[in-house]
């Protein structure tokens, strides 16, 4: 529909249908709940898991996150998530989305039809410490791909993963734009193409990436995961022992 250029026309968002609204605000209130204990359970990520923007996605099957910073969530599927279970899927999308996942799969040529292959690598890049940072009945739910699940070495970065399962069709969800850099439809963009703005532009997204691994240098290092540490570590121009 054509936009009016009345200058008297409110800026207010139409009114959601009553089952939209409703979706939402489930959403939203998961989200809260999740926020909470994700925030005490992992302070040094707290500026990244409160930036991102929830909206509820029903149909999705699941999550996904766009390069803006928006992170879509289906309703059906984490109405019944404990805070915990929903913390881990905040701290994993955040995660993506610090470590530049996107841009990498871009520098290294990801294509459309290798995004699931990526997806799955990236997953085990940050899956190899969290998944033990959460309860076994967790894990038992959330199923989250780790270097074990796909008979491949501990403690490497996604290209790497992605070496090994290029050219394999991986039955994994696809997480978004967020995760490949492959915008699907809906994905918002820096420009603010799509059906959802940016949450967070490009600038504001690096500076996330800046206090975030200033918070991990800051906090004791034996209670951060050993490959956050070390992408923090890289982000700040430290050597790693």
């Amino acid at each position: 529909m054509q936009r009016s250029r009345r200058c008297c026309q409110s800026s207010k968002k139409p009114a959601l249908p009553d089952s939209d609204a409703a979706s939402a605000a489930l959403v939203a209130s998961q989200v809260a709940a999740a926020r909470l204990w994700a925030c005490s359970r992992w302070p040094y990520l707290a500026h990244a898991m409160l930036a991102m923007q929830p909206h509820a996605a029903p149909g999705l099957g699941g999550f996904a996150v766009d390069e803006g910073w928006n992170l879509y969530l289906d309703p059906t599927v984490v109405k019944d998530w404990t805070p915990s279970q929903l913390g881990f899927v905040l701290n994993h999308v955040a995660q993506h989305l610090l470590r530049g996942h996107a841009d990498r799969a871009r520098g290294f040529g990801v294509t459309h039809e290798e995004r699931l292959a990526w997806n799955m690598a990236a997953d085990a890049e940050i899956n190899d410490d969290l998944a033990r940072e959460i309860s076994p009945q967790d894990r038992r739910l959330l199923k989250p791909v780790t270097p074990r699940h796909i008979d491949l070495e501990r403690g490497k970065l996604a290209e790497y993963y992605y070496t090994k399962l290029r050219g394999s069709d991986p039955s994994v969800p696809d997480e978004g734009s967020g995760v490949h850099g492959q915008a699907a439809p809906g994905d918002s963009g820096d420009s603010g193409d799509g059906s959802e703005e940016p949450a967070v532009s490009q600038m504001e997204a690096e500076a996330l990436r800046q206090q975030t691994a200033d918070a991990i240098e800051d906090y004791d290092q034996g209670k951060v995961p050993a490959g956050l540490a070390r992408w923090a570590q890289a982000r700040l121009g430290r050597s790693s022992d």
